[in-house]
């Protein structure tokens, strides 16, 4: 077998280096992608603890003061609420209330096939599964998009009882400004650029 003459083992010792330069900083850069997927859910897992707070908190407040479902609205439209939090109540096949008395108005009373629809034609994706979640009648956090425009949230819910009808009570809040708020993102973004800039040295 022929002996390789120096540059062809020169050559063959770069190609070895950059290979696994490539590799290190593949692995590398997959490792970094399954740490900040772990923070980023962790936190929100956090916020869904505070969230089923509100909604239980919220809960307590209808049972004890509203004997229909208007009495109901009118509780939740008093609650705190921003571009990034909103309340919704739904009856046991349709919408009540939801965001606020014009965003309701605006959509009307939709069943919840209407409803799903509705956010499929709004840019939802996983609807289904929230829908899935309101029917097994038990509390929930998911997280989804219903709207484009408001982007990807975190939906939790409970189930409460006004008048003798079992009613669905949730709040919707967006995950880009839970992480916002956070500093993830920001912090995920620098991270990511310095893993970017190490490996370009490598």
């Amino acid at each position: 077998m022929k002996k390789l003459i120096a540059s062809e083992k020169e050559l063959l010792k770069v190609f070895a280096a950059v290979s696994a330069s490539v590799l290190l900083c593949v692995l590398v850069w997959l490792f970094l992608s399954g740490q900040t997927d772990l923070l980023t859910k962790g936190y929100i897992n956090g916020i869904a603890k505070d969230n089923e707070y509100l909604v239980a908190t919220m809960a307590a407040k209808i049972t004890a003061s509203a004997s229909d479902e208007s009495q109901a609205v009118e509780i939740i439209q008093s609650a705190p609420s921003s571009g990034s939090r909103y309340w919704f109540l739904l009856s046991s096949d349709s919408l009540v209330y939801e965001m606020d008395a014009a965003t309701t108005t605006a959509m009307g009373t939709l069943s919840y096939t209407e409803l799903e629809n509705y956010y499929v034609r709004n840019g939802g994706s996983g609807v289904s599964k929230l829908f899935d979640l309101i029917n097994a009648g038990q509390d929930f956090s998911a997280v989804l998009t219903k709207r484009s425009t408001f982007g990807s949230e975190l939906i939790t819910a409970g189930f409460i009882q006004i008048g003798g009808a079992k009613y669905c009570l949730g709040t919707g809040v967006s995950e880009s400004y839970m992480l916002s708020a956070a500093g993830i993102g920001e912090r995920t973004y620098d991270v990511k650029i310095a893993t970017l800039l190490l490996c370009f040295i490598i």
